[in-house]
């Protein structure tokens, strides 16, 4: 899945932009469902959930950019672009 989203997408805030259909900054569990079965067809609902909670760091239900950049393996993520 890395691959895929690393060669789609270059930053943190173009991911989550796209991931985002909420308008709310942070990415809800049935968004992330619904784009990680866009690049992996056949992700089971329990295994996407796992790497939600894996990615959800402070465990709030959502995942932020910070949480995200876990996935772009050469994600330049800098607290100061998301202020």
């Amino acid at each position: 899945m890395q691959t895929k989203i690393s060669f789609a997408f270059g930053s943190t805030n173009e991911l989550i932009k796209w991931m985002d259909l909420s308008g709310t900054g942070t990415i809800k569990p049935e968004e992330f469902l619904f784009a990680v079965r866009f690049f992996i067809k056949g992700a089971t609902l329990s295994e996407t959930m796992l790497i939600f909670k894996q990615l959800d760091a402070n465990t709030d239900g959502f995942l932020d950019e910070k949480e995200l950049a876990k996935i772009l393996p050469d994600s330049k993520f800098d607290e100061g672009d998301f202020k």
